[in-house]
């Protein structure tokens, strides 16, 4: 069993102004989510630490200090990269300037040098702030190419609106169009983002009509304009019988329909559009061209075209490499598509997008090219998993493999008999060493994030996890487990005690379900009773039992206890590279930096097959205090070399490697 420490809730009395830069805000206030946390729209933050503002927190003081953030709510921090700065004539407080590696929600923990840094579950200070730089998912339902309205009749405009942080009451502005685009009337400049609009128009003739919505959110991110991918017809008044009798012409057009990407967000690097083309005129169809533009509609190029004459069928279009991922917002990038009909006589339905002022889109699109962010948890490197039943040990004979991820672009997890779906495929590998391992599958249709448990069936030896997640664009990603042992586990039961045996497995469910729970107390009185009951058993089944009492130990508060706890259990198994890694971080977070990073540096000393993340990351940020530049930047750069992008360590790795970028550019 694995726990991760949990540091005693401390709570602080401060008082923080968080003024941002770069701010959208509405009415003269800055917006705030439901539960009151401020939103800004800029990744740059800037943080007061008004309870600072006395006598001994001086420049040299301020300069070694720390601010922790966290995306979770406290059960991990980031030690940021923002430095503390002195009061001034702009800013009476002492503070600093925060830069947000990501949207989400963000809290803070300010601490001065030599103070224990934040563990897992320690609350963030009350305020905190909301980042979001990311426009409103949009996209255009009804009316459709197969709408038929009728003037003074109400038509609905249906769409799609997608965002974290609505505007309240506004925020959506529709328009429409008589003639392909070039002039737009407003519809409604401001109603709510409610996901319909009841419009009813008045025309004088039958027309053909497209629509154009613009959404924003309540910090003013607003998309480029969205438009209909077809237009509908509106039906005009009924002519007057009594009138002069007008010959109807037979119309002279071409329409073109096109299918584009599901849901309007699905393509790779390059996709294929199926189009329909009903050509009217008397010159026979040519070449169907699809135009794409990624910079709202300023400039154009020819993505792909088919030449084949044929009124059916499909273009395949490709990207240039500018295409790729978007590093500010993630890995999503909008594009725009404007179709195209030649005729033989070089009719077209539309004009080429130079010749025309127009800028606008016939169609709109968010575009994802990246596979899903994954982290496996267990079985981690150097782990010992026994195959077979173990008499009177409920828990041997399996094994566990807990992971987790993110993707915007997520297939659904789906569990109906006949319909299941799931992003995400498990492998094992009992020849991890080779060149090439061969890879068999374990099982594939699992979530984007869980735990799969399973009777140990590997083969016995060295083995090895392999996860493949997949997203609904095709694009995959792969994270493997260290390489672990799979041995026989006949030989670890004992039949002497076999009461004992099962009274100690339920003791520890027990102590861990109650830590889990907050129930430090309670807990650690569990671990003292499976303990008294385990004096006769090995090291190597008791000193997990009494790791994971030390990390209940220290979520309670005892300290001292716990590190005396955990430097028994490293004593005899200096291999150990869990038990080493828990004792550092109770080390640092109770202000033995110095016996934090010998713990740190052991580690590294054993983990040259598969190195130790976590601990890397820690001993890097030891150097940066330190002021051991070349070091941290050294160790940061083996985690994200071989960290997961989904985890802490990578992010803030990555985060400092770009700070320290910009200040060697200084």
């Amino acid at each position: 069993m694995s726990m991760s420490i949990h540091a005693a809730t401390i709570v602080l009395t401060v008082s923080l102004l968080f003024a941002p830069m770069l701010v959208a805000q509405e009415n003269g206030t800055t917006p705030r989510r439901p539960d009151g946390t401020p939103i800004y729209s800029s990744q740059r933050v800037q943080l007061n630490k008004k309870d600072w503002a006395r006598p001994g927190i001086t420049k040299e003081v301020l300069e070694k200090a720390t601010v922790y953030y966290t995306l979770d709510g406290g059960q991990s921090w980031i030690p940021s990269s923002a430095g503390m700065q002195e009061a001034n004539a702009q800013v009476p407080y002492p503070h600093c300037v925060f830069k947000a590696a990501q949207d989400g929600q963000h809290g803070f923990y300010f601490r001065l040098s030599g103070d224990p840094a934040p563990g897992v579950g320690t609350m963030p200070d009350k305020q905190q702030v909301y980042i979001d730089t990311t426009a409103p998912g949009l996209r255009i339902i009804a009316p459709d190419g197969t709408t038929t309205a009728k003037n003074g009749q109400p038509v609905t405009i249906v769409y799609e609106y997608d965002d974290p942080n609505p505007a309240q009451g506004k925020g959506i502005k529709i328009e429409y169009s008589l003639n392909e685009g070039q002039n737009w009337s407003p519809i409604t400049t401001d109603s709510a983002p409610t996901g319909n609009y009841v419009w009813t128009p008045t025309v004088t003739d039958t027309v053909k009509c497209w629509i154009r919505i613009t959404a924003s959110d309540v910090v003013g991110n607003t998309t480029m304009p969205v438009r209909s991918q077809v237009p509908f017809t509106i039906e005009g008044p009924p002519k007057n019988e009594s009138g002069p009798i007008v010959e109807e012409l037979d119309e002279q057009e071409i329409k073109v329909f096109f299918v584009g990407p599901k849901h309007g967000r699905i393509f790779f690097e390059y996709t294929d559009f199926y189009y329909k083309v009903t050509n009217s005129t008397k010159s026979a169809t040519k070449l169907v061209r699809v135009w794409y533009s990624m910079d709202g509609g300023m400039t154009w190029q020819v993505g792909g075209a088919n030449r084949t004459g044929e009124n059916e069928g499909k273009v395949t279009v490709y990207f240039h490499e500018g295409f790729r991922r978007n590093g500010s917002f993630g890995n999503y990038q909008k594009i725009d598509f404007y179709y195209q009909v030649v005729t033989v006589d070089n009719i077209k339905n539309v004009p080429d997008p130079a010749e025309t002022a127009m800028h606008f889109s016939m169609d709109s699109y968010l575009v994802d090219i990246e596979g899903p962010s994954l982290a496996v948890y267990t079985p981690a490197f150097g782990d010992v998993l026994y195959r077979g039943q173990i008499p009177n040990n409920t828990e041997s004979g399996k094994y566990f493999i807990e992971w987790d991820g993110a993707d915007r672009n997520l297939i659904p997890h789906v569990t109906m008999a006949g319909y299941e779906r799931g992003p995400v495929a498990i492998y094992y590998s009992s020849n991890p060493d080779a060149r090439e391992p061969l890879w068999t599958l374990l099982a594939d249709r699992l979530p984007i994030d869980g735990r799969f448990i399973k009777f140990n069936d590997l083969p016995l030896g060295r083995c090895q996890i392999k996860l493949v997640g997949m997203d609904q664009m095709g694009n995959t990603s792969t994270r493997m487990t260290g390489i672990f042992d799979v041995r026989d586990g006949s030989g670890y039961s004992n039949p002497v005690q076999p009461v004992n045996d099962i009274e100690i497995d339920r003791l520890w469910s027990e102590a861990l379900n109650l830590y889990q729970h907050k129930k430090y107390a309670e807990s650690v009185d569990k671990y003292d009773r499976a303990l008294a009951i385990a004096v006769d058993v090995s090291s190597e089944r008791s000193d997990p039992l009494r790791h994971d009492k030390a990390v209940a130990l220290y979520a309670k508060g005892q300290v001292e206890d716990a590190r005396a706890l955990l430097e028994g259990v490293v004593a005899r198994n200096p291999d150990g590279l869990k038990y080493r890694y828990t004792l550092a971080s109770v080390y640092l977070r109770s202000g033995s930096r110095a016996k934090a990073q010998s713990q740190c540096e052991e580690i590294t000393k054993r983990d040259e097959v598969e190195p130790h993340v976590a601990a890397r990351a820690m001993l890097a940020s030891i150097h940066y205090q330190d002021g051991q530049t070349a070091k941290a930047e050294e160790l940061w750069k083996s985690v994200v070399k071989h960290g997961s992008p989904a985890s802490a360590e990578y992010k803030e790795a990555k985060m400092q490697l770009e700070a320290m970028e910009q200040r060697k550019k200084k």
